[in-house]
């Protein structure tokens, strides 16, 4: 099949989106040319039949039949529909965001005097926008250029004294770069924590030193007050009243926001809530429960209805860790039904089987885990982990070193299973086992005692071992 940008593109198109093509080539074309369509319609059959014969040659052939093939023609009437198809893509773009259509709308109206039209339209796209709840600094943006609209329309009219427009347009400037310019600061500083991406913040932390002396009339916007928050959190999070305000702030404001708004600034503060459990402070889980039961109050972490898979993991994760066992029971069969169809029985049958192991009830786990095969390498591992501490805990010694055989070919033959994870697994098999041999024919007192200390400092120098908390816990009790 032919190589081109315009093939690749249409290739991605979708059903309803190449309808929609059809329908706009004529209209967006910059000149009467009924064989640009034509040559869509050619293309679009061909890929949907998976034509491979699919050359220029064939191309003019279909168009002009018989007529002497002529590349250079054919070349350009490709090149230009690769840019209608653009311009069309755009214009569908637009169509999709309400409010930037409406300045367009706006510009079109005050250029062609439609005075009545223009104000009817203009005052009811700012109360639109200013009614919506906390603004984004996406909403701040269209406040702007509302105002700026606004503006040019009283200059117009020769009324520019009595309109405040010009100030407003201002205003919503400056709130609107305040509100980007945290948002995206916050983002660096989280990649460079997780990634060690380097960047450079700029003007930030003179906006920062700004907000902290003169900046409560921008600290009075929520969104501008929920980023300075977090920037708080992450520049000096050894302070809990920054995670305190911006936990009030989110319990206030996150309903009002969308979906998407409130999942990424939810997902900030559960970042600084692990970085917290992660370096000892316990305290924390409970806040990750408290932010994951704000969200799942206001309905902000379903995405068109759906819960994801992991946020279901977590949620049940974290309950379990708290002992609130009733709850998360209660969680795992109510919210199952929000899983999208094809993850739900994975994660279902992984979460109360999770469930089930921690209530200690080994049974039931154990054979919800043998009777489901788990086609996510995720689950997998996951699946394989609860099988092997439960095998330990309830001393099932074939079943458990059979295990530690089958989990090991499954690591090595797995290619989605990072280096880095293979070797933590690895680690938790080698010295569960040792810890296992120990508790299931402990030698002499002496030697027993002597050997512990020895596995204890083996552990200690090998920290890439996935359960940790886990196998020091199994290592503790044998002192016992």
């Amino acid at each position: 099949m032919l190589n081109s940008k315009l093939i690749g593109l249409i290739k991605l198109l979708s059903i309803d989106e190449i309808a929609t093509i059809e329908r706009l080539i004529p209209a967006i074309a910059n000149r009467d040319n009924p064989e640009l369509l034509q040559l869509f319609r050619i293309i679009t059959k061909a890929i949907t039949n998976n034509q491979k014969e699919l050359t220029k040659e064939y191309l003019h052939k279909q168009l002009f039949g018989s007529k002497k093939f002529r590349e250079q023609k054919i070349s350009n009437m490709m090149t230009e529909l690769l840019h209608n198809i653009e311009d069309c893509l755009g214009f569908m773009q637009l169509l999709k965001d309400k409010q930037l259509k409406k300045i367009f709308i706006l510009k079109e109206l005050r250029e062609k005097n439609a005075d009545k039209h223009f104000e009817s339209l203009a005052h009811e796209s700012i109360t639109r926008v200013n009614d919506a709840g906390p603004k984004t600094g996406k909403q701040f943006y269209f406040s702007y250029a509302n105002y700026m609209e606004f503006d040019m329309y009283s200059i117009q009219k020769g009324d520019r004294k009595k309109d405040e427009s010009l100030q407003m347009a201002s205003d919503n400037l400056e709130l609107y770069f305040i509100a980007e310019k945290l948002r995206l600061t916050c983002e660096m500083l989280n990649r460079k924590n997780i990634i060690g991406a380097d960047y450079d913040i700029g003007l930030s932390q003179i906006l920062i030193e700004l907000l902290k002396t003169v900046g409560n009339k921008y600290l009075l916007e929520p969104i501008i007050n929920i980023y300075y928050r977090i920037f708080l959190t992450i520049m000096d999070g050894d302070n809990p009243e920054h995670y305190k305000e911006l936990f009030r702030l989110l319990e206030k404001n996150g309903p009002q926001l969308s979906r998407a708004d409130a999942h990424q600034l939810y997902e900030y503060a559960q970042n600084y809530c692990i970085k917290k459990v992660n370096t000892g402070n316990i305290n924390y889980i409970a806040e990750i429960f408290n932010l994951y039961q704000q969200q799942l109050d206001s309905g902000t972490l379903l995405d068109e209805g759906k819960l994801s898979e992991f946020d279901y993991k977590n949620i049940v994760a974290v309950g379990l860790r708290l002992g609130k066992f009733n709850w998360t029971h209660d969680f795992i069969e109510y919210y199952k039904n929000y899983i999208a169809s094809s993850l739900k029985e994975n994660a279902y049958t992984y979460n109360l089987a999770s469930y089930y192991y921690h209530v200690q009830n080994y049974k039931p786990a154990i054979r919800l885990l043998q009777d489901v095969e788990f086609t996510d390498v995720f689950y997998h591992l996951g699946a394989k982990l609860l099988l092997f501490k439960m095998y330990y805990e309830t001393e099932q010694t074939e079943p458990f070193y059979s295990l530690i055989d089958t989990f090991k070919i499954y690591l090595y033959r797995n290619k989605g299973i990072s280096l880095y994870q293979r070797k933590s697994y690895l680690n938790l098999l080698r010295f569960t086992k040792k810890t296992f041999d120990l508790k299931i024919n402990p030698p002499a007192s002496k030697k027993f005692t002597e050997r512990i200390i020895a596995l204890q400092r083996q552990i200690e120098t090998n920290q890439n071992i996935v359960s940790l908390m886990w196998l020091n816990e199994r290592v503790e009790e044998l002192k016992n």
